[in-house]
């Protein structure tokens, strides 16, 4: 286990540990380890931990920052997290963010879900051993703050969704060029020096080269951004509209702290029509990240997204900042889940999926989770999650009025629940129909080919 952040000594920076870090993370992601050597780190979990040990230190010491009342005595770790997230050393962070998905990858989902929990909320060490269930876990008091759980499913979503690095592209370093311009420009606009001076490729510390660089920013501000009219002598950018749909509202909380406002943005956007949720395009992992996906559909997983509805479920009146935060997170989640399982209808995870999503369910009170989502939306009022369900409802193929005459009554939303099965059943017949054509096409290719 690693050190306790609330009682021990550590450094967030831990530079000789890193160094091993960056030269696996390199290696690993190029593709340039030995099967060998992919064997026997991969496959040992005790070793996988061990070179995740100064990722997860770090980003477990930011949340008990976030989480800490004392914030008077903080005034240097203020100054440390600061250095961290937004000074030339954020590289730092994109290390730990790249051993985040590693150690998703490959990690058991349950063995990953308590390491990271351990070791957010070191204190539960003493009052609950390791071995005991991830559900047990869940219900103890450090869980019943939202932060902990936040920062939890934040880089876990995080982890999931922004796959720059993951996926087989021709160039890695564009995708994740754009997906920081993005985030970057949607705080407000810029002037393209001021820009240009914060904005930098990943696995470039020390640029001597630049034009390719330049070349690659160029490139990317003319498709996602527009010159605007200023008083300045200097160009200002602005976002593109249409970006404002796949962007992540979470991904300033780690980027860009001044970031934080960016949801009354987005809230300002979608009560406009001017965009809504959409999750950016999700295409193919590579081998060694295979195991995200089998991440993302584990019962553990799942287990963790229910214990949030279970509680939503609870405690249907609160309205607390954080805990919308956490059903926002497992709401895109799931929606996440079922992108993915559409995407692989000829895999076992899309009947799953279709389970969890409208599966009558006694921990939510004989409900599905399709309908209690409706319910929560109805409910809160709330535009950014109330997009967000528009969205699931969009690729379940429900229609947009189903839930209009909803019931606030819990008979009516069981009842309801129970019809919406219907929609599971023809969801289910087309992916078996689909499996079926698949088959058989692929069966007549082999036999045009023999």
């Amino acid at each position: 286990m690693d050190c306790d952040i609330e009682t021990d000594s550590f450094s967030i920076f831990n530079l000789s540990r890193r160094l091993f870090a960056e030269m696996f993370i390199g290696c690993y992601v190029k593709g340039k380890l030995s099967h060998k050597i992919m064997d026997q780190v991969l496959g040992d979990q005790n070793m996988l931990m061990w070179i995740g040990r100064s990722a997860v230190t770090a980003l477990s010491s930011i949340c008990f920052y976030n989480a800490s009342e004392s914030w008077d005595d903080l005034n240097f770790f203020d100054l440390v997290i600061s250095t961290y997230l937004i000074s030339d050393n954020r590289y730092l962070y994109m290390q730990d963010f790249t051993t985040i998905q590693i150690l998703i990858s490959h990690l058991d989902p349950e063995l990953f879900l308590k390491y990271m929990l351990f070791n957010i909320a070191p204190s539960i060490r003493k009052r609950v051993d390791f071995s005991k269930p991830l559900s047990s876990i869940l219900c103890l008091q450090e869980f019943e703050i939202d932060l902990n759980l936040r920062h939890l499913l934040i880089l876990v979503y995080n982890a999931l969704v922004e796959r720059h690095f993951v996926e087989i592209l021709d160039n890695l370093d564009v995708q994740y060029l754009e997906r920081q311009i993005i985030h970057s420009l949607a705080r407000g606009n810029q002037t393209i020096k001021k820009f240009k001076n914060r904005t930098y490729e990943y696995r470039e510390i020390f640029v001597n080269d630049s034009s390719t660089l330049n070349e690659n920013l160029d490139d990317v501000l003319k498709k996602v951004s527009t010159v605007i009219n200023s008083l300045d002598s200097e160009k200002t950018i602005s976002l593109k509209p249409e970006y404002f749909d796949t962007l992540n509202m979470f991904f300033f909380i780690y980027y860009f702290p001044e970031g934080f406002n960016i949801q009354e943005k987005l809230s300002d956007l979608y009560k406009t029509s001017t965009c809504r949720f959409l999750l950016p395009e999700i295409g193919q992992l590579r081998e060694s990240f295979i195991g995200m996906n089998s991440f993302l559909f584990s019962d553990d997983f799942s287990g963790l997204i229910m214990h949030v509805l279970v509680n939503w479920n609870t405690n249907r009146g609160r309205t607390e900042k954080v805990a919308l935060d956490n059903l926002l997170l497992v709401t895109m989640s799931i929606c996440l889940m079922l992108k993915i399982s559409l995407n692989k209808k000829n895999d076992s995870s899309f009947p799953k999926t279709i389970d969890f999503i409208f599966g009558i369910r006694m921990n939510l009170g004989s409900n599905n989770v399709m309908t209690l989502l409706a319910f929560f939306k109805k409910r809160l009022n709330h535009t950014i999650f109330g997009s967000i369900v528009d969205y699931l409802m969009d690729i379940s193929e429900i229609p947009f009025d189903y839930f209009c005459d909803l019931s606030e009554s819990r008979e009516g939303i069981t009842d309801k629940s129970r019809k919406c099965i219907d929609f599971a059943s023809k969801s289910l017949q087309k992916h078996q129909e689909f499996v079926l054509n698949n088959d058989k096409t692929q069966k007549d290719h082999w036999d045009f080919v023999q």
